[in-house]
């Protein structure tokens, strides 16, 4: 008679792992049933090839709409592939078991709710029957009740039989109900052991998460003999290895059956006795590559720290949390929110698995590394750290290039970005892209494979779905630069349509102004290459005489706030018509910014900016200027508008201006007619103004000030006069820059 033997796991538990392995080898089965969908038999074979490296996942996937899809993880830690690992070696079969993923992504096969019967208490054990054990164990912590009772236990011949019975009773308790899905995935995998009975197997393993266990024994198989499952609807898919990261296992990633700590469990998995060393040992490592000084002496005294907050807290061994109090206390990193700015890297590193994506991969995969290899781009895609291409755009191959590195910006693939160039230096036909190559990019390469299976349908789809989303106004004005630049025509009209809307229906100033540089870009590119931008060029025919009528409302009876914000209008607006200086709107812009800063109601920041900004470009005389200055800064003036004025006359500027001998004697003036109370209040904003001015720049206007404290051709001293400490004070702080 055959004997079936369940083992009940927790998904990527590193002690369930270790106790799997050590019952196997006891239990010695002849064949292996895996909680795994049914079309994982293919994959199988994979794991094993000497370029697969964990962690890994399987990917599921709906062939005529890629995005539809399932993943299942695996760490060199789980259970599942440990299992897989086992039944190579012991050359036994493996038998997926679970429910086929055509079949699970169907999501209106699942539509009744056998739930509705129950109590919110009984709901409470289906919905997470680990969290439930713990919350009454006095645990708020699931992953934290399960590692200590289970994870670091060290009887295997007992513990999964007690689990075992820990999960029938529940169970019992919720009348054996549970989500549609699950019940009929359950069914499937009963039909599946009885399918094994019948080849004269003679010691069945089943592996599977510990809630189904109790209704995957021989006995409740029989019981339920006469169970038939309703008929179910399928998707035609694909599936194939792709690579993970720790990282996207971790909880913090939004994978339910994720973990706390990928690094903690594989020191775990790797020598449970000495799991505590090995982490802190990780830990060092990651605290020394961000510049901390750990001594080997630190990390003895973080182990022994760890050890007695387990004693204390009367657990076996420490967890993941007396590891991190530890390192909080002992490392000396100052304080919780020093640790949390590294804790990623403590609980997860760098650690990536490994497939080659090659023939059984996605078709958009294939097609990616056909192009890198054709570009002759392969090795900016492995190497580690920063490079980077120069590009010659009148060189065919170049262009190519450029195209493609534009298509991967378009869809988020976060490998290369283009990098500012000076366009007289070498011409603007140049472009230099800075790559940077990181382990997470084979996961997003994937991510971005199930929109579709060409270039030109990921990306129709992926804009599509941007286009669905609350994305921000300049997000979508760079997608239209990038779909330019990259050559996808059919893109144009869908983004163009989109932000033609919003400029018709929005009249947000700020919002608006954001829409510029990224369309200004696509102007210049396209006429510098010579393609038909007529459609930016109606974007923008509409756009500027709408923000430029708006603006001069927009700067007034506003607060501090909303003015910094505004601040970079002015210049963004300013760059454009520096740009096209013949433009039918230049009059108008310059007519709407005299308008502004005459205005008394318009903001002093923005007026200051406004100020420099007709000023530099000579649209207001010299005198003119001088005469505000003197006026703006007289002893009868508004402290707080002079000193708005003067941040916003400043602000990303250069301080030439500030450099005539009667402006610096106007600004001494003001400051040295200031009470000390509006002097103190007014003095920290004086100093960020000035913070902001570059350190040449401040020793100019100290060189300036030093000369006006000398005596004039006449012989007689200018007013302005420093103070000898203070001006050899500001001389040793400016020799620091």
């Amino acid at each position: 008679m055959a004997f079936i033997k369940i083992f009940g796991i927790r998904h990527h538990g590193a002690g369930s792992s270790r106790r799997l392995l050590e019952a196997l080898e006891q239990f010695q089965p002849d064949v292996l049933a895996l909680e795994l969908p049914a079309e994982s038999t293919q994959l199988l074979p994979q794991i094993l090839h000497a370029k697969v490296i964990a962690p890994i996942a399987f990917l599921y996937y709906q062939l005529d709409n890629p995005d539809r899809s399932i993943y299942l993880p695996l760490a060199k830690f789980s259970p599942e592939y440990q299992a897989i690992q086992y039944t190579a070696q012991k050359n036994i079969a493996c038998v997926p078991i679970d429910l086929p993923a055509a079949v699970s992504l169907v999501s209106s096969n699942f539509s009744n709710d056998p739930e509705a019967a129950l109590s919110n208490y009984q709901k409470k054990i289906t919905g997470d029957p680990i969290a439930f054990l713990a919350k009454k164990a006095g645990y708020t912590d699931s992953e934290r009740w399960w590692e200590t009772h289970f994870e670091q236990w060290t009887d295997h011949e007992k513990l999964f039989d007690f689990i075992q019975d820990f999960m029938a009773e529940l169970r019992n308790q919720s009348f054996g109900l549970d989500d549609e899905e699950t019940l009929i995935r359950e069914q499937y995998m009963r039909q599946c052991l009885r399918k094994l009975l019948k080849q004269k197997y003679k010691r069945i393993a089943v592996v599977c998460g510990a809630w189904h266990g109790p209704v995957l024994t021989r006995e409740f198989i029989e019981k339920q003999s006469a169970e038939k499952i309703k008929d179910l609807k399928s998707y035609q898919i694909a599936c194939c290895i792709i690579p993970w990261s720790y990282k996207n296992m971790s909880l913090n990633n939004g994978y339910s059956a994720g973990i706390i700590s990928p690094i903690w469990h594989e020191a775990l998995f790797e020598n449970s006795k000495m799991a505590s060393s090995g982490f802190l040992v990780h830990a060092v490592h990651q605290m020394r590559q961000e510049g901390m000084e750990i001594s080997p002496a630190a990390a003895i005294e973080a182990e022994r720290l760890a050890n007695m907050l387990a004693l204390l807290r009367e657990i076996p061994v420490p967890g993941i949390d007396e590891l991190l109090q530890s390192c909080l206390t002992v490392f000396n990193v100052g304080n919780s929110e020093s640790l949390d700015r590294i804790k990623e890297k403590l609980l997860c590193g760098s650690v990536q698995g490994s497939v080659d994506l090659g023939k059984e991969s996605l078709p958009f995969i294939r097609i990616f590394k056909n192009i890198l290899k054709q570009l002759r781009l392969n090795r900016f895609w492995k190497e580690d750290g920063p490079e980077i291409l120069e590009l010659d755009l009148r060189k065919e191959k170049h262009l190519e290039i450029s195209r493609f590195l534009n298509y991967t910006q378009l869809v988020h693939l976060n490998w290369a970005r283009e990098k500012e160039i000076e366009s007289k230096v070498l011409g603007n036909f140049h472009e230099h892209w800075q790559f940077e190559w990181h382990a997470d990019l084979e996961i997003s390469l994937v991510r971005i494979a199930l929109y579709g299976n060409t270039l030109q349908e990921v990306s129709r789809k992926f804009i599509a779905s941007e286009l669905e989303k609350n994305t921000p106004w300049f997000q979508l004005a760079k997608y239209l630069v990038h779909a330019l630049k990259a050559d996808l025509q059919e893109l144009l009209p869908l983004l163009t349509v989109r932000i033609q809307s919003i400029v018709i229906n929005h009249s947000d100033v700020l919002q608006l102004s954001t829409l510029i540089r990224p369309l200004l870009s696509g102007l210049e590119y396209g006429s510098i290459h010579k393609i038909d931008t007529n459609f930016i060029k109606n974007v923008l025919d509409q756009l500027l005489p709408k923000l430029l009528i708006n603006l001069p409302d927009a700067v007034k009876f506003i607060d501090n706030d909303r003015s910094l914000k505004l601040l970079e209008v002015i210049p963004v607006v300013q760059l454009f018509f520096d740009k096209f200086k013949n433009h039918e709107y230049s009059n108008l812009w310059k007519e709407q910014a005299v308008l502004m800063v005459q205005d008394e109601l318009t903001h002093p920041r923005i007026q200051g900016k406004l100020w420099n900004v007709l000023l530099e470009r000579q649209h207001i005389p010299w005198n003119q200027f001088v005469d505000y200055m003197k006026f703006q800064f007289s002893q009868t003036s508004d402290i707080p508008k002079s000193a708005l004025w003067f941040e916003g006359f400043i602000h990303n500027q250069s301080v030439f201006y500030l450099m005539h001998p009667e402006i610096l004697q106007c600004l001494d003036d003001w400051i040295q007619s200031l009470e000390e109370d509006p002097f103190n209040k007014y003095l920290p904003l004086m100093r960020r103004v000035f913070e902001s001015i570059a350190a040449s720049e401040r020793r100019r206007i100290l060189s300036q000030l030093k000369q006006n404290s000398n005596p004039n051709e006449s012989g007689n001293p200018m007013k302005l006069k420093l103070d000898l400490k203070r001006q050899n004070l500001l001389e040793q702080i400016l020799e620091k820059y």
